[in-house]
């Protein structure tokens, strides 16, 4: 409370109301718990699983490589084929990064910025891991791009340029609003789960 000369009320600062059911709160509790950290990973685990599965089934992977593990060989193997190993590998961490950094706003506009403790601590990694799992949803776009590109240049005849860091923004900002709503989903998912477990 602010108060003038003559002791009048001139303002007031108020803070952050309390939220109980917040993702931030929630997981906080779940961190709290001594078996906290392992739940956490095996949700993200399960969840890691189904984002690979999709994606692999998207692109026409083999059944039997649509765990996260064979599906990222699967993946890299597909790009690689459509841009080179080195050039494959760069798209791939590039829209990781823009992945990465659409995750990181998304969860400062939910509560996790530096102002709190479980951002400053940054154990477990938020960002990091829902990007992983965002990274899935996006990888259907970047292979067929590659393919497209690929594709074109065996029709007119020329030599492939590599990819560069402005085509792959290009890529991510076409599919924003989708992307948008799969990052959503993913924090809507832990959420939920979140206030199942807690």
């Amino acid at each position: 409370m602010f108060l003038d000369d003559t002791g009048a009320v001139v303002a007031r600062l108020l803070g952050r109301p309390y939220l109980p059911d917040s993702l931030h709160h929630r997981l906080v509790e779940l961190l709290l718990l001594p078996q906290g950290v392992g739940m956490y990973r095996h949700w993200l685990n399960n969840l890691r699983g189904r984002a690979a599965h999709w994606a692999g089934l998207k692109l026409g992977a083999p059944a039997a490589l649509r765990d996260p593990r064979h599906c990222r060989e699967w993946l890299n193997r597909q790009a690689s084929r459509y841009a080179g190993r080195k050039a494959a590998e760069r798209s791939w961490q590039w829209l990781r990064a823009l992945a990465f950094g659409w995750m990181q706003a998304h969860l400062q506009d939910l509560g996790f910025g530096s102002d709190n403790e479980l951002g400053q601590v940054g154990t477990p990694v938020l960002a990091r891991d829902l990007s992983d799992v965002f990274m899935w949803y996006l990888e259907p776009a970047r292979i067929g791009w590659l393919r497209s590109r690929h594709l074109a240049a065996l029709r007119k005849g020329v030599a492939l340029p590599p990819p560069g860091h402005r085509e792959i923004v290009a890529l991510f900002e076409s599919r924003a609003a989708r992307a948008a709503s799969r990052g959503r989903e993913i924090t809507s998912n832990l959420h939920r789960w979140l206030i199942h477990e807690t």
